[in-house]
């Protein structure tokens, strides 16, 4: 209390004593100035014009419903990432260290530590360490660069998904290594990955709904949930599972099996149990 110790804002490790025992924590000092007003009146002006966006096309005859579908979602999913700035979907952190992992695969830069951690850019260390509060997510702006450097670290990550099939972050890994290439930073490879995993899935929702014999309207409604959207841009393969749903009836229909409008929504309600 004597004499408070003055820090800058910044990640730091210490040395604590717990049981007598000595451990190692890091510890986070960040800074919150209690205002977040250019945050919200961007968020304002872009819900006006995609929701006007939105209004026009959906007016427009001309364009259909998978079109339609695929350009409203990429609206929209741009918009959630700016709201929700990455890794803030729950386990999110462990499905992009996955990913990251294939991309090292794929441009043959697979890394380890001693401790058999991948090694990874610093850049995307730094900026993957951050705690989801109205603090640091001010802080994430604020901190937000183009370019990045090519130092690497170890990621101290031991992965903890349930799955590790290439095909369920095939899209998120080509997103990262496309920043890997172009050098970009680590905020801008979190949203890059991101990006590309919300293409993909947008686009195989709208040949689904173009192929699906009826039901169209059924499937650019479910296909435009908030919970939807709100996996289709993240690094989670949830949404790899809810696309093979939605296939899964378009091929029933296809062989001409006696599915009904009803049917399908029995499927999904099924599924969801």
């Amino acid at each position: 209390k004597n004499n408070p110790l003055k820090l800058e804002k910044g990640l730091y490790n210490v040395k604590v004593f717990i049981d007598g025992h000595e451990e190692r924590a890091d510890v986070r000092f960040i800074e919150y100035s209690g205002s977040l007003k250019k945050m919200y009146v961007v968020f304002c002006i872009l819900l006006v014009a995609i929701l006007f966006c939105v209004y026009i096309i959906l007016l427009n005859k001309k364009i259909t419903l998978e079109v339609a579908y695929v350009i409203i979602m990429l609206m929209f999913g741009v918009f959630y990432n700016y709201i929700m700035p990455p890794l803030g979907v729950p386990d999110e952190q462990s499905h992009f260290m996955e990913a990251y992992d294939l991309s090292s695969k794929m441009i043959f830069q697979e890394e380890y530590d001693e401790n058999g951690y991948l090694m990874i850019r610093e850049v995307d260390y730094d900026s993957i360490h951050y705690l989801h509060t109205a603090a640091s997510i001010s802080e994430w702006y604020d901190s937000f660069k183009l370019w990045g450097t090519r130092d690497k670290v170890s990621s101290e990550y031991i992965s903890s998904v349930s799955t590790r099939s290439a095909h369920a972050y095939i899209a998120s890994a080509i997103g990262i290594t496309i920043a890997r290439i172009l050098n970009l930073s680590g905020h801008m490879l979190l949203l890059m990955g991101r990006l590309c995993n919300l293409i993909m899935m947008v686009v195989l929702v709208a040949l689904s709904i173009k192929i699906i014999p009826f039901g169209k309207e059924f499937f650019f409604v479910l296909g435009s949930l908030p919970e939807v959207i709100y996996l289709f841009t993240s690094y989670s393969y949830d949404g790899m599972n809810f696309l093979g749903q939605m296939f899964g009836v378009d091929v029933a229909e296809r062989v001409s099996w006696p599915v009904s409008a009803n049917g399908i929504f029995f499927i999904f309600i099924s599924e969801k149990r």
